[in-house]
Parts: C-alpha cells; sequence; structure tokens
C-alpha cells in the first residue's frame, strides 16, 4: 500500500497538483476556498442551538469575502 501512494499515487495525481496550486492558483482564490468551511460551522452551532456563535461564524464568513475581493 505504501508503494502504492509514494511511487504512483504522489507522483502522478498528488505532487502534480500540489504544485500547480501553489503555483497557479492566486492567494485570494486559496484564502476563499479556504473560507468555504465557515457556513458549514455556521449551520452546525446552529442545530445546538448557539446563536451567538453562528453569528459569529457568519460575521467572520462575509469579512473574508469582502476582504478578498479585489476591486478594479
Amino acid at each position: 500500500m505504501f508503494d502504492l501512494n509514494y511511487r504512483i499515487l504522489n507522483s502522478h495525481l498528488t505532487q502534480p497538483s500540489a504544485v500547480f496550486w501553489k503555483n497557479y492558483v492566486p492567494q485570494s482564490a486559496r484564502n476563499s476556498l479556504s473560507n468555504l468551511e465557515e457556513p458549514v460551522s455556521m449551520v452546525n452551532v446552529l442545530l445546538v442551538a448557539n446563536p451567538y456563535k453562528a453569528m459569529q461564524y457568519f460575521s467572520r464568513f462575509f469579512k473574508h469575502i469582502f476582504r478578498n475581493m479585489q476591486f478594479n
């Protein structure tokens, strides 16, 4: 299993995709994609009836969206 992961999958799939991600995807897009976990967390804390924490996730999500937007 290690040989399959290291020799085949790493050299043909994960390493090229990681290099592409680092070299060709703009930093603003990478930051925006990492921000997608905030709505999921917001729904989770709403389901456990914690509206204050949900509002924190909501405001952080929109703050990050507007901060990462580039107006030309």
